[in-house]
């Protein structure tokens, strides 16, 4: 998956900052809600599930749920990373764009 490492940008002509802004405190387990939201790793657990594609689990610090997760290379620069409940039922993606 190294080609597929880098930084990336969810808006055209605009990257990803990250910065401290508090801990992650809708977390369900309580013990990790004073850690920082900066560092926490959103995708997790992805496995090769068909051709420029994985299957894992997407973490929302939003609402501190984890939902399943798929994660596609769309081509070019681009990712697409969706996070879906309900056993599918209901999905959100969100496309990544390489900056660098």
């Amino acid at each position: 998956m190294t080609k597929y490492t880098g930084r990336f940008s969810l808006l055209v002509g605009a990257a990803i900052v990250l910065a401290a802004c508090g801990g992650d405190k809708n977390n369900s387990d309580t013990a990790k809600r004073s850690r920082p939201l900066l560092g926490v790793q959103i995708v997790l657990g992805m496995k090769p599930s068909g051709a420029g594609k994985w299957a894992g689990q997407v973490y929302n610090a939003e609402d501190g749920k984890t939902y399943s997760g798929n994660l596609t290379y769309m081509g070019g620069d681009s990712l697409q990373l969706q996070g879906c409940a309900l056993g599918g039922l209901v999905c959100k993606s969100q496309t990544w764009t390489k900056v660098n």
